[in-house]
């Protein structure tokens, strides 16, 4: 996820900055990506044949949770990653 994130942002060619922390009960890894591009992301319908399109189709499927805030002179796009359970035993 952390790569899709920041591969949009550099193709906006205005990255500031990358931020990774666990969340308060350490469930979430909370991954947010900063730049001063304008617009908001959009999950796009690529057709088989694309070479690409599909990032946000994979962050959504991966992310407990994902979306975008304003941010001073841009946004934050983030997402949540899902600690994975702890096998029995």
């Amino acid at each position: 996820m952390l790569t899709e994130l920041v591969a949009n942002a550099i193709r906006s060619g205005k990255v500031i900055g990358v931020g990774l922390f666990p969340s308060e009960d350490f469930q979430f890894l909370h991954i947010e990506v900063r730049d001063r591009a304008p617009g908001i992301p959009v999950k796009q319908c690529p057709e088989a044949d694309d070479e690409c399109g599909r990032g946000l189709l994979l962050v959504d499927e991966l992310a407990a949770k994902w979306g975008h805030r304003p941010a001073p002179g841009g946004k934050i796009v983030f997402a949540m990653l899902e600690r994975a359970a702890s096998p029995a035993g």
